[in-house]
């Protein structure tokens, strides 16, 4: 008997958690389970007939917002071509209003609603023959045909002893063969299921309580997955730290082994930022550089919007949270808001979207509220007047006090972050046109997103390289007084993403007397090359020259660099400093060198050093 477990994921690099639990049955069933994972990319055609060639006796399909549209024209073609193959679809996204789902689509047999573990093994034990239906109407959590009609029973208890559950990734052995299929992609894991709390857009907020896998059995499978060499791991635990102790044990684990095996996997965290007491955030100065990443829910910080999704967030107490973990840039952290939700105006998300980005979290994700089949938002949608979409992912369209025109505003102004402040390549540049022009973070966004609109920009794709020549435009047009310094900071964000690369033709070129021949004598100094660049001691100049980059700028952009970290951190009173005050010193010719061969920080950009310019540009006695 063979069985193919199959879903689109969302993208290339996702890995799908459930259906690896649902395999892990095999061994009890007597069922030869396969996996095989798409994404929503992929051509419908080109997967049918994939699944087709399994020629398995049973297809399940894993359902959610993202897929279920082109699942259910999948299921319809197989079935043409398969008749006999019996169709099994679980998930969120079917897992309510499950029988009008069964009778608009006659091509599904059956359904396992809810959390599935246990639903699917008692199913598999009736297949591939068609089960009695006396024996089907004992399995809770199921939906199937019957002559009467679909018949949808009664739900599942949730599972107590989550230890009952099998490993989704195996043992070693196991493992070892699931490797290959894991490569570049995110592995998901999770120590819990549930969250204390009951954020109404939320489905987690259905079922109460938090449920946890013994300690023992999550150590014994982070550690499995560490040493078989996989790149991240996303745990999909709704809170993590919402049992303080627990977490703490779990990070210091992680730690541990990292430090003792020197395992390259990182791990991301969904975590409440105020739940983090002062012995965890203490353990959390000692993480290395990268090896953890915090996703942060602020969602907003209306207070009449939080009551009313019973979202319990205080901004007084996650705010220094947020600012002590970025002290240390030793984890990524990203920090998100939702737009659409009720009560929040325009003008609401305006301050929520300032305060959030005043933190400069490395990843600001600013999302759209999504009315989920079960959530309590859903069913309060006409309440609050929430327009949505009939259709998968069911996203907000307009509110009472959220139009659609202020809906479209808002997409754009999110494309603009992603592209502009996610992607730090811009970072000196916006920074630079916030202080100078004196605007808050949502305004300038803002202002750009008119500018792209004015200009057709938001209708097809762009290049990276474009993207620096917009930035350009747009303050070419708007602040042309800033024009020349924007320039050479443009140049320095261009340079520090580069990787050796010349600039772009119309960055301005700024040279010294004899440029080359200065570069040349400067490395062929032993003590220059051992102060800057001691990792290629023992190179050629040939060599060190293939990896660095030597740029003049007609601004000190270094000590610009140097202002900014004052300037977001808190050091500097942004009031109680004027613009001349900070750009004035800066008005003076700097020589940076960049070195592509050696990265740093968080977000790993090359190392730079700003060399003496007097004394570099004298000329060379021959």
């Amino acid at each position: 008997m063979n069985l193919l477990l199959t879903t689109l994921n969302a993208r290339f690099s996702h890995s799908s958690l459930a259906l690896r639990y649902l395999r892990s049955y095999g061994p009890q069933t007597g069922w030869d389970i396969w996996l095989e994972e798409f994404t929503i990319n992929d051509q419908i055609d080109f997967i049918v007939g994939e699944i087709y060639r399994r020629q398995a006796q049973v297809v399940g399909f894993s359902c959610y917002i993202w897929n279920i549209t082109q699942t259910l024209i999948i299921c319809n073609k197989l079935k043409k071509v398969a008749p006999d193959t019996l169709t099994v679809l679980g998930g969120p996204e079917v897992s309510f209003a499950t029988a009008d789902l069964m009778e608009a689509h006659p091509y599904i047999d059956y359904v396992v609603i809810g959390e599935g573990e246990e639903t699917f093994k008692a199913l598999l034990g009736l297949l591939p023959i068609k089960a009695d239906e006396q024996r089907l109407r004992d399995i809770p959590g199921l939906a199937y045909r019957s002559g009467n009609g679909v018949q949808v029973n009664a739900l599942r208890p949730l599972i107590a002893d989550l230890n009952q559950i099998p490993s989704p990734y195996g043992d070693a052995s196991s493992l070892a063969d699931e490797i290959p299929l894991l490569d570049k992609r995110i592995v998901y894991y999770e120590t819990s299921r549930g969250c204390p709390f009951r954020c109404q857009y939320c489905l987690s907020s259905i079922q109460p309580g938090v449920r946890y896998f013994p300690l023992a059995r999550v150590k014994k499978d982070l550690m499995a997955l560490m040493q078989a060499g996989v790149n991240k791991i996303k745990f999909v635990d709704r809170t993590f730290n919402c049992h303080r102790e627990r977490a703490r044990e779990i990070f210091q684990f992680i730690i541990e082994q990292t430090q003792i095996t020197g395992a390259a996997t990182s791990f991301h965290f969904e975590i409440g930022a105020a739940l983090l007491d002062e012995d965890t955030l203490k353990l959390l100065e000692t993480v290395p550089v990268g090896l953890f990443e915090f996703e942060i829910g602020v969602q907003t910080l209306n207070a009449a919007s939080l009551n009313y999704i019973q979202r319990k967030n205080d901004w007084s107490q996650i705010q220094p949270i947020v600012q002590r973990l970025a002290r240390r840039q030793n984890i990524h952290l990203h920090l998100d808001l939702i737009a659409g939700l009720p009560l929040e105006s325009y003008a609401s998300f305006r301050h929520s979207f300032n305060a959030v980005y005043s933190l400069r979290p490395h990843l600001l994700q600013l999302g759209f509220l999504k009315l989920l089949k079960g959530s309590g938002l859903r069913e309060q949608a006409a309440d609050f007047g929430c327009v949505f979409s009939d259709q998968p992912p069911y996203e907000v369209l307009s509110t009472k006090v959220l139009g659609y025109r202020e809906i479209l505003r808002l997409h754009l102004i999110e494309d603009l972050v992603e592209k502009y402040y996610n992607s730090h390549r811009f970072r000196y540049a916006l920074e630079f046109l916030l202080f100078m022009c004196d605007l808050t973070p949502f305004d300038l966004f803002e202002s750009i997103s008119f500018f792209w609109e004015k200009h057709g920009l938001h209708r097809k794709a762009h290049s990276v390289n474009s993207l620096y020549a917009f930035l350009l435009q747009y303050v070419t047009e708007t602040k042309r007084s800033l024009l020349n310094p924007f320039l050479e900071i443009l140049k320095f964000d261009f340079l520090l993403q580069a990787k050796g690369s010349a600039p772009l033709p119309w960055f301005p070129r700024h040279f010294i007397p004899d440029q080359n021949k200065l570069v040349h004598a400067f490395l062929r100094e032993k003590e220059n090359v051992i102060q800057y660049l001691p990792h290629l001691k023992d190179c050629s100049v040939r060599v060190i020259l293939k990896r660095i980059q030597v740029e003049v700028f007609q601004l000190d952009v270094w000590g610009w660099a140097e202002q900014l970290s004052l300037l977001t951190d808190g050091s500097l009173n942004t009031h109680d400093v004027s613009q001349e005050n900070i750009l004035g010193p800066l008005l003076r010719p700097s020589i940076v060198l960049f070195d592509y061969s050696s990265s740093t920080g968080i977000l790993q950009q090359p190392r730079y050093y700003r060399l003496d310019y007097k004394s570099f540009s004298n000329p060379i006695n021959e």
